[in-house]
């Protein structure tokens, strides 16, 4: 089990800050998802420099810098 931190600042001052991972590694930037042997994904959280403008148009710059994340498979609800 990997201990991530929120920021540094946080967990600097509060060790409670610290979040426990069950899945890989958080990745290395610009990377932004990282996945193991077991099919478990961690996911890096990113800063935007400005809002997205939420209009169906995907011209922001955030879509154009920021890496995209896909390959997920539905699990729930079980298809039993």
């Amino acid at each position: 089990m990997v201990l991530a931190q929120a920021s540094t600042r946080d967990a600097d001052s509060d060790p409670s800050a610290r979040v426990a991972i069950r899945g890989p590694q958080p990745p290395t930037p610009p990377q932004v998802a990282a996945r193991d042997a077991a099919g478990l994904v961690t996911l890096r959280a990113t800063r935007l420099a400005e809002p997205i403008v939420v209009d169906g148009q995907l011209d922001d710059p955030s879509y154009q810098e920021i890496p995209s994340v896909g390959g997920f498979v539905q699990q729930e609800p079980s298809e039993g």
